[in-house]
């Protein structure tokens, strides 16, 4: 969910087959060993989580969750593409 909110890839992602001990070992060497590339990773995240605040000009006491701002950017994500097919 983290990239798809990034909207490019700031963790890397194993899904199912991809998912074993073997690959998460070595994804994790590269985020322990590399510098820049953890760096870069905590800079998107920092992003992200920037992006799932609520925005400043949100009435007050109707502020929305992250939850909810997650939701939000994955619909309109999802209805873009529905608009350009």
């Amino acid at each position: 969910m983290i990239n798809l909110i990034a909207g490019e890839q700031v963790v890397p992602e194993l899904v199912q087959h991809d998912f074993t001990a073997a690959n998460v070992v070595a994804q994790l060497q590269k985020i322990l060993l590399d510098r820049p590339l953890r760096s870069r990773m905590l800079d998107g995240l920092v992003k992200v989580k920037a992006r799932l605040r609520a925005p400043e000009s949100a009435v007050e006491g109707l502020e929305q969750t992250p939850a909810d701002r997650a939701a939000e950017i994955i619909l309109s994500i999802r209805n873009r593409r529905i608009a350009d097919e």
